[in-house]
């Protein structure tokens, strides 16, 4: 058994998802996190954020191409998207109140 299996079962299909979020609030969330997080933010976090959104983006392929790209400020925000998405992953839709 791979160590994926071992993390998330063997459910005989994986899907590779990219959920990027604005770098506003993802630094925003570093910077109140620990501060040896904070210490990183203009070099780590911020090149790591980049290469993410680069692939997000289309202007890298490092990831596989059948990747899902998920857009997680269109996710919390709007039904149709969440929808579309669950399609996508061949999940039931229901948003709960």
């Amino acid at each position: 058994m791979s160590g994926a299996d071992r993390l998330v079962g063997t459910s005989g299909r994986h899907v590779t998802l990219l959920v990027l979020r604005d770098a506003f609030n993802t630094f925003a969330s570093v910077w109140h996190g620990k501060r040896r997080m904070r210490n990183r933010l203009h070099g780590f976090y911020s090149a790591q954020w980049k290469v993410y959104a680069r692939e997000f983006l289309g202007e890298t392929s490092f990831l596989p191409s059948d990747t899902i790209m998920v857009s997680f400020n269109a996710w919390f925000s709007d039904a149709d998207y969440r929808r579309e998405l669950a399609s996508k992953l061949g999940l039931d839709h229901i948003d709960r109140p």
